[in-house]
C-alpha cells in the first residue's frame, strides 16, 4: 500500500569492490553520498573462512577485501564526516562486537546467512533494527528466524526484508516480482520491503520502486572492468546517481502526488 511522504531508501552496496584499498572504500563513500544514496554498505567477514575459498575464482581479490577493525573505524568515521549512514552484512559473530563498537545503527544480514542461528542471535540481541535479503530462503520466508523473534528468545527488532535472487549476476527473466498465491497472481512487496538488486543494469531497481518497494539495495563501483566478482552486477557513480533521481521521481509521483 503506497502512503504519503514515504521515503525510498537507496542502499549503496560497496560490498568487497573496494579490493582491500582504503582510498577507493573512501571515494565510494563520497560517490555514494553525492549521488544521493542514504546509506553506504560494507562486508565484514574473514575471507579465507569462507566456504570453497581455496577454489573460488576470485580468491585473491576476496583475501585482499578483508575489512580489518583498523580499516573499518577508518570508513565509518570517514562516512560519518561525509554524513551517509555507514552499514554492513556481518558474517561473522565476533564481528558484532566490532560494529557495536563504533556504533552502527542497523544491521544487514545477508541471504547466505539466514540459517546461521547464532549470528541472527547475536544482531537481533543488538536491539537495533536488521534488514534481511532473503535471496537462499528455501521457502522465501526464512520462517525459523520469525519464530526466533516470535519466541521472545532475543529483542525484537524493527526488521525488514528484500527480495533478492542470489545469482551474480542476476538475468532479468530470474527476477520475479509477482508470485502465484492460490489462483491470483501477488506483488511480493506486499511481503517484501524492499529489491537487493543484482542484476545488470537499473531497470529491475526501478521497476521495483515503482511497484512500492521502499527499499532499493544495489553495489556500486567506479568502474566496472575492475577485478572482483561484483563489479559487472554494479552501478557506476553516475548510475547511482540516475538512480536517485528516478527515485526521488517515483517518490513525488507515488507518494507526494496525492496530497489534499
Amino acid at each position: 500500500m503506497l502512503h504519503n511522504n514515504t521515503h525510498i531508501e537507496i542502499i549503496a552496496e560497496v560490498g568487497v569492490n573496494h579490493g582491500g584499498s582504503l582510498d577507493i572504500a573512501k571515494d565510494l563513500v563520497c560517490g555514494a553520498k553525492k549521488a544521493g544514496a542514504d546509506v553506504v554498505k560494507f562486508q565484514i567477514y574473514d575471507p579465507s573462512k569462507r566456504a570453497g575459498i581455496d577454489h573460488h575464482p576470485y580468491k585473491d581479490v576476496l583475501i585482499k577485501s578483508r575489512v580489518t577493525k583498523r580499516f573499518l573505524y577508518e570508513v565509518k568515521e570517514y562516512a560519518d564526516r561525509a554524513d551517509i549512514e555507514f552499514m554492513a552484512s556481518v558474517f561473522d559473530v565476533d564481528k558484532v562486537a566490532w560494529t557495536e563498537e563504533v556504533g552502527m545503527k542497523r544491521y544487514k544480514i545477508a541471504s547466505k546467512s539466514i540459517y546461521d542461528k547464532e549470528l541472527c542471535k547475536a544482531i537481533f540481541n543488538t536491539g537495533k533494527p536488521a534488514i534481511i535479503s532473503y535471496g537462499m530462503a528455501q521457502d522465501n520466508r526464512a520462517p525459523y528466524l520469525m519464530k526466533l523473534l516470535e519466541r521472545d528468545e532475543v529483542e525484537n527488532p524493527d526488521v525488514k526484508r528484500l527480495y533478492c535472487v542470489s545469482n551474480y549476476p542476476t538475468m532479468l527473466d530470474e527476477v520475479e516480482f509477482f508470485s502465484l498465491v492460490g489462483k491470483e497472481m501477488w506483488n511480493i512487496f506486499n511481503f517484501y520491503d524492499g529489491f537487493s538488486d543484482h542484476t545488470i543494469g537499473l531497470s529491475a531497481s526501478k521497476v521495483a520502486m515503482s511497484l512500492g518497494a521502499t527499499i532499493i539495495e544495489k553495489h556500486v563501483t567506479l568502474d566496472k572492468s575492475m577485478n572482483g566478482p561484483d563489479h559487472v552486477c554494479s552501478a557506476t557513480l553516475e548510475e547511482l546517481k540516475e538512480l536517485c533521481l528516478f527515485r526521488d521521481d517515483t517518490v513525488k509521483l507515488l507518494y507526494k502526488g496525492g496530497k489534499e
